[in-house]
């Protein structure tokens, strides 16, 4: 998977802290007890230098090797390189990696040692100290990427937290007298499985918000006309586009019928548009109309 821009810069900045933190181990380990040794150390390099060997992975040598060495993991561990799975493992990860670490050992070994100074104050046990520091790290750092390399890692697959996001869903009808079960589908673990919404009593309400055509009446009032109907509830049904809710409310009350439940049960429809299809109701006594006036 290829890396986001934001992800390769904040690469390119723990990959600079590697060597920002060797520059700062010669700063300390080196160019400061040269200094303080000839006497010529100035007063803002002592104070940086104080501060800075105040920090736990500056206490000592092998501390900022093993802070260095961290930082190489983080940032290998971090990389999310193109896999290569057909690496030749001896020749790529353990030569490098052993030789490295040898290297680095070698490099606090160097450490300390007083000679004659060759080259700008530096003797021989220095500069194959700052040698040894360098290659070292950059061989334990190419091993450890090729080590990413042929690593499976999850690490940046789920851009958008889709994974960590989904979980599993009720896969079975919650079946009673009361209830009402809407089908869905659901996102877990990379597949698409079928599940629903127990609903445990709708007489406490429920209110259902949607744009226009967003599916309110597909996905949500269909399933709860369909399966109150089916538990013999009465319903009274405000079909704002008629017929599309009293066809679906009509079918499953003649189903219901037919499976023995509603017997005594009646169908109306109240259709102010359409008084024809309506089921016509005189509201007033035949007694209070005596005359024709009357009516």
């Amino acid at each position: 998977m290829e890396e986001t821009k934001e992800q390769q810069g904040l690469y390119r900045f723990f990959q600079f802290s590697i060597y920002l933190s060797i520059f700062l181990e010669f700063y300390l380990f080196l160019y400061v007890e040269k200094s303080l040794g000839y006497g010529i150390l100035s007063k803002i390099d002592l104070l940086f230098a104080s501060k800075l060997a105040r920090l736990p992975f500056y206490s000592g040598l092998l501390a900022s090797k093993a802070f260095s060495i961290f930082l190489v993991i983080l940032v290998s561990i971090g990389t999310l390189s193109k896999k290569k799975k057909d690496l030749n493992p001896k020749n790529q990860i353990v030569y490098p990696l052993s030789t490295g670490f040898i290297l680095l050992a070698m490099a606090i070994w160097f450490h300390g040692h007083h000679e004659k100074s060759v080259f700008y104050g530096l003797n021989f046990y220095d500069m194959g100290y700052v040698l040894s520091s360098i290659l070292g790290i950059i061989l334990v750092h190419v091993s450890l990427d090729n080590i990413s390399k042929i690593i499976s890692s999850r690490l940046g697959k789920d851009k958008w937290n889709i994974e960590e996001e989904s979980f599993m869903q009720p896969t079975e009808a919650k079946i009673s007298p009361y209830s009402v079960n809407i089908p869905m589908l659901f996102y877990f673990k990379g597949r698409v499985l079928k599940g629903y919404i127990p609903l445990e009593n709708l007489f406490r309400g429920c209110l259902v918000c949607g744009v226009p055509g967003s599916g309110k009446s597909f996905g949500v009032i269909m399933p709860i006309l369909r399966q109150m109907l089916a538990n013999s509830f009465t319903m009274c049904i405000y079909d704002l586009k008629y017929p599309d809710l009293g066809k679906i409310a009509y079918y499953h009350y003649l189903l219901a019928k037919q499976e023995g439940k509603m017997l005594d049960y009646e169908f109306h429809v109240i259709n102010l548009n359409d008084p024809s299809k309506s089921r016509r109701v005189n509201p007033f006594k035949p007694e209070y109309l005596q005359t024709l006036a009357d009516c």
